[in-house]
């Protein structure tokens, strides 16, 4: 424990900009995007539809922002890597607390923006076509969904990551080219997955939400939101593919410090 401590501290010295500069991030763009939201939709005040753009900016900021500060603080540490890995903390140890404190970053990007919506609604000139209790419930819906979704990117971000530390002494210049095409590679993989019939037949089973929906509507301005179909087999096939890209991105790391 005093060694996960440890590397806690010093992950947030090292980092703990990012964790006020996100928020300061994320205010200063949903006010940005609310004025001039306002300019085209003279009906609409900014207050009104401040509380849909934070959050959707939010949401947004909180899936991206994990995986950019994970790559972020492990592209410090490659620096001094001599530094870091003088540590005698094992790989998976070293990689969990950075993993851990970007995911504290983007939940409460994630949030924030969501508790602020609910608030707001209870007080919002917009009509919403659902009782509160509903909407509390799809916004937790929504705020794990998305912060699973975080954690998957990051995964895979993490692989990517490691990758590209790998390749660099061997290609140089070339092993930021080489692990956009791998990148783009895996998206077209999965995406062709998901779109496959065996796919769907080994994740389309256990639904674990209802179907809900609902509208804000006031004068010209309309917003509607339609609720994802969460299925478990699905949530099962991801967590093995995260933990596929984690365990791939430890073994490479352990071989680049062999090397």
């Amino acid at each position: 424990m005093k060694q996960w401590n440890g590397l806690w501290k010093k992950e947030w010295l090292a980092m703990k900009g990012w964790f006020y500069g996100s928020i300061i991030t994320q205010l200063s763009g949903v006010l940005f995007l609310s004025f001039v939201s306002t300019i085209i939709m003279t009906e609409v005040s900014m207050f009104e539809i401040l509380p849909i753009f934070n959050g959707v900016w939010g949401v947004m900021l909180g899936v991206i922002l994990p995986t950019t500060v994970l790559l972020v603080s492990l592209n410090k540490e490659m620096h001094r890597p001599d530094i870091w890995l003088h540590s005698t903390s094992p790989p998976v140890k070293l990689f969990g607390v950075k993993m851990l404190f970007a995911s504290m970053i983007g939940f409460v990007n994630i949030l924030l923006p969501l508790m602020i919506v609910l608030i707001a609604s209870r007080f919002s000139v917009f009509q919403i076509s659902m009782p509160f209790n509903v909407l509390l419930q799809i916004g937790t819906i929504v705020a794990v969904m998305f912060f699973l979704l975080s954690i998957f990117i990051m995964c895979m971000g993490l692989f990517l990551g490691v990758l590209y530390q790998l390749l660099k002494p061997v290609v140089k210049g070339f092993s930021g080219p080489i692990v956009v095409i791998v990148f783009l590679f895996l998206s077209w993989l999965q995406a062709r997955l998901a779109e496959s019939e065996i796919y769907r037949k080994m994740t389309h089973f256990g639904q674990l939400n209802q179907e809900y929906s609902f509208d804000l509507e006031k004068e010209n301005f309309f917003f509607e939101f339609a609720s994802m179909e969460i299925y478990a087999g699905e949530l099962l096939i991801n967590f093995v593919i995260a933990a596929l890209f984690f365990i791939v991105a430890i073994t490479l790391f352990e071989k680049k410090v062999r090397l």
